[in-house]
């Protein structure tokens, strides 16, 4: 089993078919989802439970209230990371929102207090940056002199 199916999590081969149930049902507890998503899963699973509980919950009254609101800010794509994230908040009952910049644009999203940033207000931010981002340019001449060396 890929390492990518969460194996310290329980196996259910009935998975699939309670999943189809919830969705299926005009409505749902939070409870059964956070059940669903407390078994071995691999991204497709992952993805389909947060599409599913982004649909059941989305305007519902009955809804739990978002406890985080989640910015996943990146030098890169970081668009995947949210829906594993919250699903991993959902495996502990917490209901959480997310919010992505546009593609490397975290500084514009910072900087303008109009921005979509600003209207989702978090409450939590994730920075997310790759290694050229971080570490900067190295130039050329001092490559060529790490590599003499």
């Amino acid at each position: 089993m890929p390492a990518s199916h969460l194996w310290w999590l329980p196996q259910n081969t009935e998975w699939n078919e309670e999943f189809r149930a919830i969705g299926a049902a005009p409505s749902v507890e939070w409870s059964a989802l956070a059940r669903l998503a407390n078994f071995q899963m691999d991204l497709l699973r992952t993805e389909r439970l947060d599409a599913l509980v982004r649909r059941k919950f989305s305007d519902d009254a009955a809804a739990p209230p978002v406890d985080i609101r989640l910015a996943v800010l990146g030098s890169c794509m970081v668009s995947h990371l949210v829906p594993a994230i919250r699903v991993a908040f959902l495996r502990r009952g917490i209901r959480a929102q997310g919010y992505t910049n546009p593609f490397g644009q975290y500084l514009q999203d910072l900087a303008d207090p109009n921005s979509a940033l600003h209207e989702f207000k978090p409450n939590a931010v994730l920075f997310a940056f790759d290694a050229r981002h971080m570490l900067g340019k190295i130039a050329p001449a001092r490559d060529a002199a790490a590599n003499s060396s």
